[in-house]
């Protein structure tokens, strides 16, 4: 069975569970969704990020050993003592009836769909529509930007996976059904870029090239501050090698309008 066709058979077993407020062990689980594979951890860390990537509460620590009563090692959403109050807002949650995992029903698989979207950016409309899930939606997009990227900050160049993340150009809220899932609507970029981009600290120039709003306070930096920014100003940013994955021209010229910047000369200096 496959990671996300498990995950969409174990996620109504676990919030049927949650309402009743009830654990299952590990092998009661497999018998239940009819799989020989007692541990399921795949498809759980699927679930796991899932509640994670939407601030939900940890609906996989209703998954127990036998022997213990307690998660298994990839359980990692709480530390140990805070999980009596997990297990708790787990059983409290109004848990919809939908399935966010509905896709996986066909046999798509969520590795799949993002390496379809590097392959066919033009297709994140259709993508998108088959996943509908904002929070599998979002596992997509991340996978194809970090992808596109070869696994590096678009402004430092930084390649420890712990620190990336997939920053959307124009935001989730403002975006199109495309543009939520397309790689042209993102940048790789590291934990601490990725804040300074969302509040309009640092950017991408139309030609590639990182630009730093913050300059003009730069005597007030430290040079743990300027080596994170003023020294990356217009450098060559590590965008992905093919040009139909780099961020789209409407989706830059968005970015420096909302931000009061003026506007460059795209048609001129686009593509990147």
């Amino acid at each position: 069975m496959k990671r996300d066709e498990a995950a969409w058979r174990i996620w109504p077993v676990l919030t049927s569970l949650a309402k009743q407020r009830r654990t299952i062990t590990y092998s009661a689980l497999a018998d239940v969704i009819g799989s020989i594979d007692h541990r399921h951890g795949w498809a759980l860390g699927l679930i796991q990020d899932y509640c994670l990537n939407l601030d939900l509460p940890p609906l996989t620590i209703l998954v127990v050993s036998k022997a213990s009563g307690e998660p298994g090692h990839g359980f990692v959403a709480l530390e140990d003592d805070e999980r009596a109050a997990g297990r708790g807002a787990v059983w409290a949650y109004p848990w919809p009836t939908s399935n966010p995992f509905d896709y996986a029903e066909s046999g798509a698989e969520i590795d799949e769909l993002a390496n379809r979207l590097r392959r066919e950016p033009q297709a994140a409309e259709e993508v998108y529509n088959l996943v509908r899930s904002r929070g599998v939606s979002q596992m997509i997009f991340r996978k194809a930007v970090i992808d596109a990227y070869s696994g590096r900050c678009a402004f430092c160049g930084i390649s420890f996976k712990a620190c990336l993340e997939a920053a959307h150009i124009i935001p989730w809220g403002l975006a199109t059904r495309e543009q939520r899932i397309s790689p042209t609507n993102g940048l790789c970029l590291c934990v601490n870029h990725h804040r300074m981009f969302d509040a309009g600290l640092m950017t991408l120039g139309p030609s590639g090239q990182v630009v730093c709003e913050t300059a003009k306070a730069d005597s007030t930096f430290s040079d743990g501050d300027r080596n994170l920014t003023t020294r990356l100003e217009s450098k060559a940013a590590y965008l992905p090698h093919r040009r139909g994955l780099r961020p789209s021209a409407a989706s830059l010229a968005w970015r420096y309008s909302h931000h009061g910047w003026n506007k460059p000369p795209w048609s001129l200096q686009y593509p990147l």
